[in-house]
């Protein structure tokens, strides 16, 4: 009786780490898909290789939900991009990704003061996030707010010196 227990615990050990095996080797797989087809543009085969990714995991972290939406917005549903944003920030309220995101769309839509809200909740994570410091300044810029925009340049300057985005938008604006 204790050797067929034996034997079976030895059958279920080895069917789970086979199954962790394949299924790690599967996230991989669909991660790299999900990759170049972002390479290639064609967010709609990213957004179906990553939604296997997650499908897989059984869960959806913070992370996953902001760069299922990003994939989503890229594809020109913003709609499921907010959507997966808003679940991103439900689950980590300090997510700088899915608040640049959300930044970004606001931006896009027109509505500056909220970007610069979402751009700020962003910043506040991940101060040297140079997309969120110059998409902030560009709303600043758009509001008239021209002191703003020079400091968030100014910013990613000190960040990287090099920057050819803060450079040309620095000289516009001094």
């Amino acid at each position: 009786m204790v050797k067929k227990i034996i034997i079976f615990a030895a059958i279920v050990i080895i069917i789970i780490v086979g199954l962790t095996f394949g299924r790690d080797k599967a996230i991989d797989y669909y991660k790299k898909q999900t990759t170049n087809a972002v390479k290639k543009g064609n967010y709609q085969l990213a957004v179906d290789n990553y939604s296997k990714v997650v499908n897989i995991l059984f869960s959806r972290s913070s992370s996953d939900y902001s760069t299922i939406a990003m994939l989503y917005y890229n594809n020109g549903n913003t709609e499921k991009a907010i959507e997966n944003l808003n679940k991103a920030i439900k689950i980590d309220n300090k997510n700088s990704e899915a608040h640049k995101g959300l930044g970004i769309i606001k931006q896009d839509d027109g509505d500056l003061k909220g970007s610069i809200k979402e751009l700020t909740l962003a910043l506040k994570s991940n101060p040297k996030d140079i997309e969120s410091l110059l998409a902030r300044s560009r709303a600043y810029r758009l509001l008239g707010e021209k002191d703003k925009a020079i400091s968030d340049l100014k910013q990613v300057q000190k960040i990287d010196p090099k920057n050819p985005a803060a450079a040309n938008a620095l000289q516009y604006l001094e």
